[in-house]
């Protein structure tokens, strides 16, 4: 009997990134950054209250708003639902002018206003909460809040969306200065950073006769979990 022939790419595709960037700097809503060992580091902080991810960003200038693109290329899925807490790196105190204009798994776009600067910011993302017994803990991820001031969005021209885009551009943007894990072991790096939709699609069309694509990796670098890509393949 012949074989029904299966559509090219129909099936699982396996796919693991490891691009080289020409360098982590600031970017604008439609930069991309691709992954190397060095922007991903070790930090210290309470992981009990905030979490073990976080965004080191930098801000230059003085300003009652500046703006930040997060390229984190996130495992996990409904982000947008997800809680993310800004702290000022020299006073430890949380901002609370924030307000994101995107967010989904591949990047992140905010505005917050900034109270020491030039300063360091950290950006705490994937806040969890345990519940249950010390014997039988469960955690779950805080949902998002909203606590700009609405007096601060209208300063700042973000209560319109009229204009938008326009005032966006307009606004300082913040330097990325690293990604970090409260230690190795919960490091994202290399191995549970999904590759982007257009990174995908530009292999499949490099491919289009192909059912499989298959990309061997080193041992030490073993898969710590199944990552659902941007575009909803499934490595």
């Amino acid at each position: 009997m012949k074989s029904k022939r299966v559509p090219p790419m129909n099936k699982l595709l396996m796919v693991l990134f490891f691009l080289v960037p020409s360098g982590l700097a600031a970017q604008g809503a439609n930069g991309a950054l691709k992954p190397e060992a060095k922007f991903y580091g070790i930090g210290a902080w309470d992981a009990d209250s905030l979490g073990n991810h976080r965004v080191v960003i930098e801000v230059q200038t003085k300003s009652d708003a500046v703006r930040a693109h997060i390229p984190w290329r996130r495992r996990d899925v409904r982000p947008e639902q997800k809680n993310v807490i800004i702290i000022d790196a020299a006073t430890g105190k949380r901002i609370t002018n924030v307000h994101w204009t995107r967010m989904h798994r591949e990047a992140g776009d905010v505005v917050f206003q900034p109270k020491t600067a030039p300063g360091k910011y950290y950006l705490y993302y994937l806040v969890y909460k345990s519940i249950g017994s010390r014997n039988y803990p469960k955690g779950y991820h805080q949902q998002m809040e909203r606590t700009a001031d609405d007096a601060w969005l209208k300063r700042v021209g973000l209560d319109q969306p009229s204009n938008l885009e326009l005032r966006l551009r307009s606004l300082e943007i913040a330097k990325l200065i690293q990604f970090q894990s409260i230690d190795e072991l919960n490091s994202f790096y290399p191995m549970e950073i999904i590759a982007t939709a257009q990174e995908v699609n530009s292999i499949v069309k490099k491919h289009p006769r192909s059912q499989h694509l298959l990309f061997p990796e080193d041992r030490d670098h073993p898969i710590k979990t199944s990552i659902i890509h941007s575009s909803g393949l499934r490595r």
